[in-house]
C-alpha cells in the first residue's frame, strides 16, 4: 500500500464549530505525549497535531479507513 493512502487529516476549525467548542479539543502542551500515545493502541502509526486559537488538526498514518464511530473513538 502507499504510504499516501495512509494519511488522514482531520480538521476542526471556527468555520464548522463554535471557538468553545475547539477549546475542548486543545491538548496541554505537558498532556500531549500521553494523549496522543494512546492513539497507537487504537492502530495510528503517526500522528501530528496543530493546534491555534481557531483550528485543531490531526494528521495521522492509519492502514484502515476510518469510519465516523472509530474516528470519535480516536480523538475522544
Amino acid at each position: 500500500m502507499r504510504k499516501l493512502n495512509r494519511l488522514k487529516v482531520i480538521a476542526f476549525t471556527h468555520k464548522s464549530f463554535d471557538v468553545s467548542e475547539l477549546g475542548k479539543l486543545h491538548i496541554q502542551e505537558n498532556e500531549i505525549q500521553n494523549r496522543l500515545s494512546v492513539l497507537k493502541i487504537l492502530g495510528v502509526e503517526e500522528v501530528m497535531l496543530i493546534s491555534t486559537c481557531n483550528r485543531v488538526e490531526f494528521l495521522i498514518s492509519h492502514l484502515q479507513n476510518i469510519s465516523k464511530d472509530r474516528l470519535a473513538e480516536i480523538i475522544s
